[in-house]
């Protein structure tokens, strides 16, 4: 499979292989139309698996609703792209699986007086998304 062939992960079990493995990164893009505040929406948002593209299906289209649902509300500086990069990553508190949404964002052109460039580390429980999304 050559670096830029959509990977195909199709099931939770293949999910949490990489969410495990650490090899899970997203992207996102805000253009400069957008408003001051935005929801994360699918559309701004890229899943790649060791800098491949995460390939279109049900699961993943879930997967990235939930992740989009999870970041919520961008703050934006209209008149700027705010673009980022970030790593999912699997993790435990106490019995629930987490997933850890690790993430750093920056507006381009700066705009003197903005503090909407920075990052964070959300942590949302993943396992009412894992039951959900099981082959029963």
């Amino acid at each position: 499979m050559s670096r830029n062939d959509p990977m195909l992960i199709d099931n939770t079990a293949a999910l949490l292989a990489h969410l495990e493995s650490s090899r899970m990164t997203f992207e996102w893009l805000i253009p400069p139309k957008a408003g001051q505040s935005i929801l994360l929406s699918p559309s701004h948002l890229r899943l790649l698996v060791d800098d491949a593209p995460v390939a279109s299906c049900p699961l993943m289209g879930s997967f990235i609703r939930f992740v989009c649902a999870s970041i919520g509300e961008i703050k934006h500086t209209p008149g700027t792209t705010n673009s980022a990069t970030g790593t999912l990553k699997l993790s435990t508190c106490m019995s629930d699986r987490m997933l850890d949404i690790d993430y750093d964002c920056t507006e381009l052109p700066g705009v003197e007086g903005s503090c909407y460039s920075g990052g964070g580390l959300i942590s949302v429980p993943l396992t009412d998304f894992l039951l959900d999304h099981e082959i029963r």
